[in-house]
């Protein structure tokens, strides 16, 4: 284990001895990453800790008394969960009616050591607090059970079997039954036979497995016909058949035709319709890729391409480029190109694929020209393309192109939906123009009321939604109108929508902005940050999804918080701040939430700009060598940062050019990881960095 942080419960910075305390196996790999614990000092009076324990949430009073969610969920909501098989939030939504107080018992907001893990230990006062009806028990152990039976990671293994415990000795004390008696009363669960068979499917599955699926595919599509068979799944079975040497090359490729033949024109979820002859070659470009094989795989796809123009469909290459975006983008690129300099006929989700994948790694130039290559050929944009275009306008803040954008979709008849609307929302947020987004809004009512009073179907009915709300939030929260967060918060809530993690995100996010203003007193800070636990904590006992952007954003105000103090008298109020900010980083842990590189990014951040110098470059060396965690450009600012305080030129410009190679050998394939920053352009001192 990595013990980083321990010395700082000393009061000093971890030593290269306490940090080179793990297992050989495990120290450049992400489970040393993961493997972080922390120790830090009891809290003082008045300091709250980042994370608590079993306890209810505490309410919040005046403007933010709206956050009290946990006043609105109800056994319904219990009930509901159990019904979609939601384990980890019904299990939330347990804790907190167990131990959510009667109404007439309502606590009043005060100061407390609360913290946001949702409870895994149930109040032992039971009987003054909500009781929860026997069946739902026993339905919910069923689930929990049902869930720790699938479940593979050793931690969430033993966190299911926490609850499970933890929920038999809410049983016993609360029905007074012998635990066999109730035991009966558990029904199981049979996995489903789909299920079972993508299980089968993973990647961790030994080759030999291959019968096991086959079998399994054979009865599905026996029982509830091919169509049930989802794209992905069929592509890999066939990789593992083919892979599986047990098997005669004969019998290997007759199963891959057995399935291509079944699969072939069945129209997918993206409304794609392939021929058997398609399949088979999708199939086989798969195969390859999916083997390592990827000289093989380049050459299939050339072979395919040059075969097109009498072989393939539209649907065909939109596949084709669909599964190579995520299997060699580059090559994706290529298939594109290639098929457009051809002429060959492509069809508008094609074109929508790429532009999205384009901005999802940064890419915005290239998004915009895949869309003017697209109006160069006779390919009418749909709604949902025009989305993708307007999403990247909204990324940069573009708003006088997304306004001519938008004009060209209504000269054209295309009725704006939903996105179209939150997108325009959001790219005036982005910069600044708040009238402008309540101007989209209104629009979009107007829109709404118009198509009602057409009595047209309800689903064709654009409607504010969670993602509409959510842009709201955004765009007020970044220009500091906290007024204007609340009041849209207020309407999701009375137009009857649930807040998801992301609209909670965003909520926390306005907040701790003002955690940064340099001017505001460090008593009204601690106060803020008491607030913002406190949402988080009705969030989270409410049932809304834990991810790691919201334990990040707690480390984030914490580290902020512990930099902007300055004690008179010595530095034992830094340190606390400085450890509850890293036990929301075990708590993460905890409750198996993969922290990402941001996440890491933070600590190093905070762990630099407090003097613990060896842990934040240890860190950023477990990063370098881990699979999921990569540096990226924030990464490098932040150590460059640390490195600048400290007058360490040589360990700066060392850093810059590790940056430098990095980019040129993975920065055009995996641009969302690493660019060129305005920070580190400072840093540069040669004008043409070789």
């Amino acid at each position: 284990m990595l013990h980083c942080f321990q010395d700082l419960a000393h009061g000093r910075p971890a030593s290269p001895v306490a940090l080179c305390q793990r297992p050989s196996r495990l120290s450049y790999s992400t489970s040393a990453l993961q493997a972080v614990t922390i120790t830090t000092k009891p809290a003082r009076s008045g300091l709250r800790p980042a994370i608590a324990t079993g306890k209810p949430p505490l309410r919040l009073s005046g403007a933010f008394s709206l956050f009290n969610l946990t006043d609105r969920i109800a056994l319904s909501d219990l009930d509901r969960a159990l019904r979609l098989d939601q384990a980890s939030r019904a299990w939330q939504l347990f804790c907190s009616l167990t131990s959510q107080p009667r109404p007439s018992s309502l606590p009043q907001a005060q100061p407390s050591s609360a913290t946001i893990t949702p409870s895994d230990n149930i109040r032992e006062d039971i009987h003054h607090h909500m009781p929860v009806p026997f069946h739902h028990c026993t339905d919910l152990y069923s689930l929990l059970l049902y869930a720790n039976h699938h479940s593979f990671a050793p931690n969430v293994i033993a966190m299911r079997q926490r609850q499970l415990d933890k929920l038999a000795r809410y049983i016993d004390q609360q029905f007074n039954l012998n635990r066999h008696e109730w035991l009966a009363c558990v029904t199981n669960r049979p996995a489903p036979l789909h299920k079972k068979w993508v299980q089968l499917l993973k990647p961790s599955a030994p080759a030999n497995f291959s019968s096991r699926a086959w079998d399994l595919y054979l009865i599905l599509v026996s029982k509830q016909g091919a169509h049930s068979i989802q794209r992905t799944h069929y592509l890999k079975l066939m990789a593992m058949i083919s892979r599986d040497t047990t098997l005669p090359i004969d019998e290997r490729e007759k199963r891959v035709a057995y399935i291509a033949q079944q699969q072939a024109d069945i129209t997918c979820a993206q409304g794609r319709r392939l021929s058997a002859a398609e399949i088979e070659w999708i199939g086989r470009i798969f195969i390859a890729y999916n083997h390592g094989m990827k000289k093989k795989g380049k050459r299939l796809v050339k072979e395919f391409i040059a075969l097109s123009e009498t072989l393939a469909s539209k649907d065909a290459m939109d596949e084709l480029v669909w599964r190579l975006i995520g299997l060699d983008f580059h090559m994706a690129h290529q298939a594109f190109e290639a098929a457009h300099a051809q002429g060959i006929a492509q069809n508008d989700a094609l074109y929508r694929n790429l532009i999205q994948a384009y901005t999802e790694r940064r890419r915005h130039g290239q998004a915009l020209m895949v869309f003017e290559k697209m109006l160069t050929v006779a390919v009418t944009p749909s709604t949902r393309t025009f989305n993708a275009v307007l999403h990247v306008f909204a990324d940069q803040g573009w708003t006088d192109r997304a306004a001519y954008l938008w004009e060209t979709m209504r000269s054209l008849d295309l009725e704006p939906d939903a996105a179209s609307y939150s997108e325009m929302i959001r790219c005036a947020g982005k910069a600044g123009d708040l009238t402008a987004c309540m101007d989209y809004y209104q629009q979009m009512l107007h829109q709404q009321q118009d198509q009602q009073r057409q009595c047209l179907p309800l689903d064709t009915i654009v409607t504010p939604n969670v993602y509409t709300y959510s842009t709201l939030i955004e765009a007020y929260g970044q220009n500091n109108d906290m007024r204007g967060v609340l009041q849209w918060f207020h309407t999701l809530l009375r137009q009857g929508l649930a807040p998801n993690q992301i609209i909670m995100a965003n909520v926390l996010t306005a907040l701790s902005k003002h955690c940064y203003r340099s001017d505001s007193p460090s008593i009204q800070q601690l106060q803020l940050v008491d607030t913002i636990q406190r949402i988080a904590q009705q969030c989270i006992h409410a049932g809304v999804k834990t991810d790691v952007t919201l334990y990040t954003i707690l480390l984030s105000v914490q580290a902020t918080i512990s930099s902007s103090l300055k004690p008179k008298d010595d530095n034992a109020t830094l340190e606390q701040h400085l450890g509850f900010a890293l036990q929301a980083h075990r708590d993460m842990l905890d409750q198996c939430v993969d922290p990402n590189a941001y996440t890491y990014t933070t600590l190093i951040d905070l762990c630099g700009h407090h003097g613990y110098i060896d842990t934040a470059e240890q860190l950023f060396d477990l990063m370098a060598a881990s699979e999921h965690q990569q540096p990226t450009t924030a990464t490098f600012c932040a150590m460059v940062d640390m490195w600048q305080r400290v007058d360490r030129q040589d360990k700066t410009q060392a850093l810059l050019h590790t940056f430098l190679i990095q980019c040129k050998s993975i920065g055009l394939t995996n641009p969302q990881r690493l660019w060129i920053d305005q920070t580190l352009l400072q840093h540069f001192r040669c004008p043409h960095p070789c």
